[in-house]
């Protein structure tokens, strides 16, 4: 049903986590509004910063500094960029509250889809190391967002 996909370029320094919070949220993507941004965890505004307040604090800044997923969704199902911004809350309860998210609703693409950054690292003190998003990992979740498109298009 959707297409979910881990993008391979990784994230492994401050400019790089920069880079992919300023593309989630770019307005040429996302509109001027802010109304397809949202972080859980997280100011979307302050993302960078604070993902990597985050990171320091639990000594993990190093590595992998964000893992970047994109969930993109046929047009035959017929829904617009509030169907995708609330889909995409529900993708983002999947990773909250253990990390933290950015995600932006693209809107203003040939198709509608939506990117999310997830920081490894988890909030609270003694937590488990960087979450890995592994083969297997990305298989379930495909099947997660495929059930939560399935129960949102009643399909």
């Amino acid at each position: 049903m959707a297409i979910t996909k881990l993008i391979s370029n990784p994230c492994n320094s401050d400019k790089d986590l920069q880079n992919l919070c300023n593309y989630i949220i770019n307005p040429e993507k996302v509109g001027n509004s802010g109304r397809y941004v949202f972080g859980r965890g997280i100011r979307s505004d302050t993302a960078y910063e604070d993902i990597t307040e985050m990171q320091e604090l639990f000594g993990k800044d190093s590595g992998r500094r964000a893992y970047h997923l994109m969930v993109s969704l046929p047009d035959t199902l017929g829904l617009g960029g509030e169907d995708m911004l609330e889909i995409s809350r529900k993708i983002s309860d999947l990773f909250y509250p253990p990390y933290q998210i950015l995600c932006g609703v693209h809107v203003r693409q040939d198709n509608l889809h939506a990117h999310f950054a997830v920081n490894p690292v988890e909030m609270k003190a003694g937590s488990n190391p960087k979450l890995d998003m592994n083969l297997a990992y990305i298989d379930k979740l495909s099947c997660q967002i495929d059930k939560i498109i399935a129960d949102y298009t009643n399909g």
